[in-house]
């Protein structure tokens, strides 16, 4: 089944984690596939996602606008509009927004 979706029809929740605000293009029962959710997140400034790690999961990010830092390879790295970054499975990661960011997410699972 095919899918066609507006970014601005998609209400904001918050992120599992309680930082931001995600519009979700696609969750995990809408595909058969490997993809576990397709986001377009939100953060303002100063706010931050705290380390975690996913053991079956790699995360893609591309920065649609602001700028942050992303912590995984056990350092910090800026990250800026225009840059895609992949977290690998079983990384330690976290975020924190310099000013005011937008991102995809895209999360592909190993367990499917």
């Amino acid at each position: 089944m095919s899918i066609l979706k507006n970014i601005s029809d998609i209400k904001g929740i918050s992120t599992a984690h309680g930082i931001g605000i995600k519009q979700v293009l696609l969750s995990r029962g809408d595909t058969d596939s490997a993809v576990t959710q397709i986001a377009v997140t939100a953060l303002r400034a100063d706010e931050e996602v705290e380390v975690h790690v996913h053991p079956t999961m790699d995360e893609h990010y591309i920065i649609l606008e602001g700028n942050g830092e992303m912590f995984f390879n056990g350092n910090w790295h800026d990250c800026q509009e225009g840059d895609y970054l992949l977290i690998t499975k079983g990384d330690k990661h976290a975020m924190k927004a310099k000013s005011n960011m937008k991102f995809i997410t895209i999360g592909i699972a190993y367990d499917k």
